[in-house]
């Protein structure tokens, strides 16, 4: 019966009616009902008790097929929540734990997408390597590939973004990741070019003497930090 109580909650779920779903898991404790139980929890915004659904999943159920997702279930819980901390402890346990599949890859993006968030930009260059070193082509390679790109660009590094970006847009009539690789690589040039423009920083100079920011020296060492700012700020206009 508990089978078939995990079957008529997919069911459910597929037409959204997610309140339904608890009645008939309610009375199982096998890891499909667990898992089932802390999804209808989690589509009902529920986030804590669909946490502690799965909190002990690990332990029982280590080997099952659905423990990698309870595991990323948990780890949105944990983000929805605001305890980022625990999210990214689960998203490394995850990889530590699970032999390299599409899954385990899905992870590694959605670890790199939090910690860009985050703001631990290094730490997201860190995972994406390894993902694009583990699945170069692979779907979520590319995915990663693509992120890897953004984040080198909001960094300045915009030669390596060039060429992670590059070798994307090769492929960009292969696989849907790519297919927004062009205008990231139009951007960096755009970033780079500007960058380099001479003819922009007397203008630069100009606005800052008329606001009475500084002499000569001083413009010259803001608009070097301007370049950075800007590239970082063209990074995001695309990615969003």
């Amino acid at each position: 019966w508990a089978g078939a109580a995990a079957l008529l909650a997919r069911a459910l779920h597929g037409q959204k009616k997610y309140a339904d779903m608890l009645p008939p898991l309610s009375r199982h404790t096998t890891p499909a009902a667990t898992y089932w139980r802390a999804m209808a929890l989690y589509e009902t915004r529920d986030y804590n008790r669909a946490a502690a659904e799965l909190a002990g999943f690990d332990g029982a159920f280590a080997a099952d097929p659905l423990a990698v997702q309870a595991r990323r279930l948990l780890a949105d819980c944990c983000l929805r929540n605001g305890r980022t901390n625990e999210a990214l402890a689960v998203f490394a346990r995850i990889d530590e734990k699970t032999a390299a599949t599409p899954e385990s890859d899905a992870n590694l993006i959605d670890w790199a997408h939090t910690l860009f968030a985050a703001g631990q930009n290094a730490q997201a260059r860190t995972v994406l390597n390894k993902l694009v070193k583990r699945s170069p082509d692979t779907a979520e390679g590319r995915q990663g590939r693509l992120l890897l790109g953004r984040i080198l660009l909001v960094d300045g590094e915009l030669k390596d973004a060039e060429a992670v970006l590059s070798g994307l847009a090769e492929q960009r009539d292969l696989d849907p990741a790519a297919k927004s690789t062009a205008p990231l690589l139009d951007k960096r040039r755009l970033a780079s070019s500007g960058a380099r423009n001479p003819a922009y920083f007397p203008s630069f100079r100009k606005a800052l003497r008329h606001a009475g920011l500084g002499d000569e020296k001083t413009a010259g060492f803001w608009f070097q930090r301007f370049r950075v700012l800007a590239a970082s700020f063209l990074a995001i206009w695309f990615d969003y």
